[in-house]
């Protein structure tokens, strides 16, 4: 089974996956307080998946994004 395969067939992570990692996200807690607003923020989030081994980022690179890793390891 190629890598592209078992991608397709892990299940998509769930809005409410996505809140409870968004809920222990320090950088999030001045806006957890406020009503809708993590909510808010996952509406204008996007979703990616990775293949195990591929490169996200390069150290030292500037970066324009940031991420949270629902699953899998850094």
């Amino acid at each position: 089974m190629s890598a592209a395969q078992k991608i397709s067939q892990q299940p998509e992570v769930s809005d409410a996956e996505v809140l409870a990692r968004l809920d222990k996200v320090t950088l999030f807690s001045d806006i957890r307080e406020q009503n809708g607003a993590i909510e808010a923020l996952l509406k204008i989030m996007g979703k990616r998946r990775y293949k195990a081994g591929e490169n996200i980022l390069t150290e030292g690179e500037t970066g324009t994004e940031m991420f949270i890793l629902i699953g899998g390891r850094a």
